[in-house]
């Protein structure tokens, strides 16, 4: 390769709210179904009731207790490149299996 030689990687992927697949997605937005949910208990380190205020813009306050949320049972843990027994990865952060 030369020094100036220009390289691309090219890749699609993504993780969509209540589908799998982004044609599933889009299907949801095009027909106008409601795909978002009450935040669950433990999702975040606050309990929703206590952080929500219907005032839009209130300081460290949320205005919806409802989320598109992407779900740890949707995400696939590539169990060999994480060195954990089984138990120890099913309690992982959801944000870790997503990233």
């Amino acid at each position: 390769m030369q020094k100036n030689e220009a390289v691309a990687i090219v890749g699609i992927g993504g993780v969509f709210p209540g589908s799998e697949t982004l044609v599933d997605f889009w299907d949801h937005i095009s027909n106008g179904r409601q795909i978002s949910e009450r935040i669950g208990e433990n999702r975040w380190p606050l309990d929703v009731d206590a952080v929500y205020d219907q005032t839009v813009g209130k300081a460290d306050k949320v205005y919806s207790k409802k989320a598109c949320v992407v779900k740890k049972d949707s995400v696939l843990l590539d169990e060999s490149i994480i060195k954990l027994p089984i138990s120890q990865l099913s309690q992982l952060d959801e944000l870790f299996h997503l990233l």
